[in-house]
């Protein structure tokens, strides 16, 4: 029997986008749903351990006392894909689409 896998699936190879702007790296203050991460820079996204392909992921996260403008986000849609043909990928974030509080 196979060993259980705890940490996230990582694919690596990526293009696209490398930042949502200019600001850096923030901790969101709480979230739920899927933990999905993105990044451009490393060439990377991370999905749950379990993640079965084709499957639809959704997560949210919130900022306290945050603004688009203090976490340095540039609003847009932002895409990423990686392999080619049939095996082509992509993830897609929204930063247009999150509220300000």
């Amino acid at each position: 029997m196979p060993a259980a896998r705890s940490g996230p699936l990582v694919y690596t190879g990526i293009t696209g986008p490398t930042n949502f702007g200019g600001g850096g790296s923030t901790r969101a203050s709480s979230g739920s749903g899927d933990i999905v991460s993105v990044s451009g820079a490393a060439r990377l996204v991370d999905v749950p351990a379990f993640y079965l392909s084709g499957t639809a992921l959704s997560d949210s996260m919130t900022f306290d006392s945050a603004t688009f403008a203090s976490l340095g986000a540039t609003p847009g849609t932002y895409t990423w894909t990686w392999g080619s043909g049939v095996n082509a990928h992509g993830p897609q974030s929204r930063p247009d689409q999150l509220r300000e509080a």
